[in-house]
């Protein structure tokens, strides 16, 4: 089991261009697994006055084209333990 695991590849990539409409739309990170997208990150810097609250949910629900073949899979909301948000 742990050699199945470990042959995995998983990746990260910042400010990903998910809009086939609107190519300047991006995604702060995106986690893939085997190349395959398993979840969207929206970070907020709670010091600029961000937050995942109010600026994270918002993108998704309002901003973001649901429609795009990146975001027609789960999408996992994350959250810092430093954002003082808690109800993600």
């Amino acid at each position: 089991m742990h050699e199945r695991f470990a042959a995995n590849e998983f990746s990260v990539t910042r400010q990903v261009r998910y809009s086939l409409s609107n190519t300047h739309e991006a995604i702060d990170m995106v986690l893939f697994i085997n190349g395959l997208p398993v979840a969207t990150l929206e970070l907020k810097n709670p010091w600029t006055g961000q937050t995942a609250r109010l600026q994270g949910i918002r993108q998704y629900k309002q901003d973001r084209d649901q429609t795009q073949p990146l975001l027609q899979f789960g999408t996992v909301w994350c959250t810092s333990p430093s954002t003082p948000t808690r109800s993600i």
